[in-house]
């Protein structure tokens, strides 16, 4: 059963593959230029939104911190 599931995981990756290189016109080095672009996009989004959270969550821990004091 565990070995048909990383089969059925091999085959999505390898058809996740070919799509990527066929969107470049079966250019893999222009495939792997894509990917890695796409993974510094999503690095800076996650930095964007956890940097965010953490603005949301300022305003919560500072009320608690005052109500600590009275």
């Amino acid at each position: 059963m565990h070995a048909e599931k990383l089969s059925d995981q091999d085959d999505d990756l390898e058809r996740d593959v070919d799509a990527v290189i066929v969107s470049c016109d079966g250019d893999a080095r222009a495939a792997v230029r894509a990917l890695i672009v796409q993974v510094a996009y999503l690095e800076r989004e996650i930095q964007y939104f956890s940097g965010r959270s953490l603005l949301r969550l300022q305003p919560a821990v500072a009320s608690q911190e005052m109500g600590d004091r009275d």
